[in-house]
């Protein structure tokens, strides 16, 4: 073969068919190969690819705290999504949370949520408590006799009328509550009506409440750094039987009821100055004018707390007379009812 013979043939590639030979081009038949390998390729089983599940998930949030999740502008459930994988939608109007995604985006996000309502729980505020009125009209009396003694007026600069109990509102706090939604409430006055009837009962064996309310004292135990006045309850009825009936109670109630860590105290509040509207009603200067006064000091007075050391001297032995107790409320927080008084959402009859 002839050298320009070879180079014509570097090239090409000989083929024969039906006796005859023919010269195609090399590239034309790898392109070939590879076109049908690939075919093949195509053809051939496909791989399995495995991916997790996508599943919806409705969590139960109170709508209380949707705002919460949401934050200002949508920036908190922005990041809520991003840091755990999944989509997260709320619907207006109802007590939970869609939740979409792999297993653990969801429950990502599902511990994510949690850990915000719980803390934001425990912030909340208490909204409701269970209290025994003790208004009578010889209270009411009484206990106008006295604040007109230690108010403030035009001429005598004493106590800010605000930091005082009303006689509407004069009760025995039981316990408090943290009920966040309509549907909390609503089991709450159930339970009260339809369980506590038979704990007082059992209790009471058929015995009236009765109560003396006599003797000033602080709840703190510097006179002169009060933030509570109160005036002492002394049980009147026959077997004694006011504080069983009040523990009893709370016991029942402990599903709903706040565990506080201070002990129970069974007490009439007549004075508390977080109750205070007017700022700055109180100065010591003024104060000192009167001997019937609440002296405060200016370095206590935004702390809230009162010098009560001559009111104690003076009425210490203030006597409000008898109240027969027989009524349980569970009242809202806040003096939202008529004239400043405490709204009862529910109650039962002690007798």
């Amino acid at each position: 073969m002839t050298t320009s013979m070879a180079k014509s043939m570097a090239n090409v590639t000989l083929v024969q068919l039906n006796q005859r030979h023919y010269r195609i081009p090399t590239a034309s038949l790898s392109y070939q190969q590879e076109a049908r390998e690939a075919q093949e390729e195509t053809n051939a089983e496909p791989s399995t690819l495995y991916t997790e599940a996508i599943i919806i998930h409705r969590h139960p949030v109170n709508r209380n705290y949707h705002g919460m999740i949401v934050g200002k502008k949508g920036s908190t459930i922005k990041r809520l999504k991003i840091e755990t994988g999944a989509r997260i939608d709320i619907t207006k109007g109802k007590d939970t949370i869609m939740i979409k995604g792999t297993q653990d985006n969801v429950d990502k996000a599902i511990q994510a949520i949690d850990a915000m309502v719980e803390e934001a729980y425990h912030q909340a505020k208490p909204t409701h408590f269970l209290s025994l009125s003790v208004a009578s009209p010889l209270t009411a009396r009484k206990l106008e006799e006295f604040h007109s003694s230690i108010v403030s007026t035009a001429q005598n600069r004493g106590i800010d009328p605000s930091l005082l109990v009303s006689s509407a509102n004069l009760h025995i706090t039981l316990g408090v509550f943290k009920l966040m939604s309509q549907s909390d409430i609503e089991q709450a006055v159930k339970y009260l009506k339809d369980e506590i009837p038979a704990v007082v009962a059992r209790v009471l064996q058929g015995d009236h409440l009765s109560v003396h309310l006599q003797g000033l004292r602080t709840m703190q135990p510097d006179p002169s750094k009060a933030q509570v006045v109160y005036i002492e309850v002394k049980d009147n009825s026959k077997h004694q039987t006011l504080e069983a009936m009040c523990m009893a109670i709370r016991e029942a109630m402990q599903p709903f009821t706040i565990n506080d860590k201070k002990p129970f105290k069974i007490h009439t509040t007549l004075i508390n100055t977080r109750y205070q509207k007017t700022q700055g009603s109180l100065e010591a200067s003024d104060a000192l004018e009167t001997p019937d006064a609440l002296e405060v000091s200016d370095a206590l007075q935004n702390r809230g707390t009162l010098d009560v050391r001559s009111l104690l001297q003076r009425h210490g032995a203030l006597d409000l007379g008898s109240v027969v107790l027989n009524k349980l409320h569970l009242m809202r927080m806040g003096r939202t009812g008529p004239g400043d008084t405490y709204e009862s959402i529910g109650s039962i009859m002690l007798c």
